[in-house]
């Protein structure tokens, strides 16, 4: 894997115990739902409340069929990034207007 050539990998952790699950090597919606079924029994994947995601789509669309009573919660520190992302890029073009 390396920067910029798109080569994904999904991460699984539980945010409770602070602890790493597992590491996905993808990042194709098929093949995470059948490596996170796996890591878990439907009993205990029914009783999941809360799964907490990135804001890529395909991860929403993970989380119904493997935990389909779960509430999805989106990862503020990614929504956080964009939002600094943005901001800065309007500086820089206050900064450039003002030369």
């Amino acid at each position: 894997m390396r920067k910029g050539h798109h080569q994904y990998v999904t991460v699984i952790s539980d945010l409770e115990n602070h602890c790493l699950l597992e590491v996905i090597d993808s990042h194709k919606i098929e093949e995470i739902i059948e490596a996170v079924k796996s890591l878990w029994t439907e009993e205990e994947r029914l009783s999941v409340e809360e799964v907490s995601i990135d804001m890529w789509a395909g991860f929403a669309k993970v989380i119904k069929p493997v935990f389909p009573r779960a509430h999805i919660v989106y990862d503020l520190c990614m929504i956080d990034f964009i939002w600094c992302r943005k901001l800065s890029r309007n500086w820089t073009k206050s900064d450039d207007s003002l030369g």
